[in-house]
C-alpha cells in the first residue's frame, strides 16, 4: 500500500505538445533552402561560359518554339537552370531558384527527421560542401533528381499527402520537365510510380496529375508555347537521346548493359508487387 501511495504522489510526465520540434524544423528548412538556392553567376568561373545556355534565353525571351525552330533536349524553361545570366528573364530566375529550394526543403526535412542522427547530421554538413560552390561546377541535377524522388515519395498513399502537396509536387514536376528532358522521363517514371501505388484510390493521382496538366497550360500560355511544340520538344529529344552514344562514339560496356536490364527488372518487381 505504501508503494501505491508513493507512485500516486509521483506527478504525471505531461505529453509532449510537439511545439519543443517546430523550432529546429524551421532552423533546418531555412538551412536546406540556403543551401540549394541556385542563382546564376555574375562573375568569372573556373569553367567556361556554354554557349548553348545564351541561344536558350534568346530562344525563350523571343518565343522560338520548341521542336520547331530550336531542337535541343533543353526545354523552353531551360534558362532557369543556367549558370550564368544572360540578360533575360531575371525575376522567374530568382523565384524558381527560391520556390524550388523551399519545396525540396519542405520535403527533406520530414523525411530526415525519421532517420538516425548517424545520417542526418553527415546530410546536413554535406550540404554547403555540394551546392553552394557553383565555381566547383560540380552540377545541379543531381539536386533536382533528388527532388523528383522526394517529392514522389511524399505523394505515396503511406505519407497521406493533402491537396497542397499533390497540387505543388505537380507544378515542380511540370517545370523540371520543361528544363531538361532527362528531368521529364524521371518525372513521368515517379508519376507512374505515384499512380500504381495509389491503385483504386484514384482521388490523389487526378489531383496530381489535373495539377500538371493546369501547369503545363498555364506555362505554355506564359511562355508563348504551343502544345504541340511541347509534343515535338518531346519527340526531337527522344530522337537525340537515342542516338546520344553513337553520335558521341560512346561505346556501352558489356556491364553497363546487364545492370540496366537487371534495374529495369528490379523496378518491375516492385511495382508488381506495390
Amino acid at each position: 500500500m505504501a508503494n501505491i501511495v508513493s507512485l500516486r504522489n509521483i506527478p504525471e510526465r505531461q505529453p509532449a505538445t510537439g511545439k519543443s520540434g517546430i523550432i529546429p524544423r524551421i532552423f533546418a528548412t531555412v538551412y536546406i533552402w540556403f543551401c540549394l538556392v541556385k542563382l546564376p553567376a555574375t562573375s568569372l568561373r573556373d569553367s567556361l561560359p556554354q554557349s548553348w545556355e545564351a541561344v536558350l534565353s534568346y530562344a525563350a525571351a523571343h518565343h522560338l518554339q520548341w521542336g520547331r525552330d530550336i531542337v535541343f533536349t533543353f526545354g523552353p524553361l531551360g534558362f532557369l537552370t543556367s549558370d550564368y545570366y544572360w540578360g533575360y528573364f531575371f525575376w522567374p530566375i530568382v523565384i524558381w531558384a527560391g520556390a524550388f529550394a523551399l519545396a525540396v526543403a519542405m520535403a527533406l526535412v520530414p523525411l530526415l527527421a525519421r532517420v538516425p542522427n548517424a545520417i542526418r547530421l553527415p546530410v546536413y554538413a554535406a550540404l554547403p560542401l555540394l551546392t553552394v560552390p557553383a565555381c566547383s561546377d560540380l552540377g545541379f541535377d543531381s539536386v533536382q533528381f533528388l527532388a523528383i524522388t522526394l517529392l514522389g515519395i511524399l505523394c505515396l498513399p503511406g505519407e497521406r499527402p493533402g491537396v497542397l502537396r499533390l497540387t505543388t509536387t505537380g507544378l515542380v514536376l511540370t517545370v523540371l520537365s520543361l528544363i531538361k528532358f532527362t528531368f521529364c522521363i524521371y518525372a513521368v517514371f515517379a508519376l507512374v510510380a505515384v499512380a500504381t501505388a495509389n491503385g483504386k484510390a484514384w482521388k490523389n493521382t487526378v489531383i496530381l496529375i489535373g495539377s500538371c496538366v493546369l501547369a503545363l497550360l498555364g506555362i505554355c500560355s506564359w511562355s508563348a508555347q504551343s502544345l504541340w511544340s511541347i509534343f515535338l520538344y518531346v519527340a526531337g529529344s527522344t530522337e537525340m537521346a537515342a542516338g546520344y552514344s553513337a553520335a558521341m562514339g560512346l561505346a556501352p560496356t558489356h556491364w553497363d548493359s546487364i545492370i540496366g536490364i537487371a534495374l529495369l527488372v528490379l523496378v518491375a518487381g516492385l511495382l508488381f508487387t506495390t
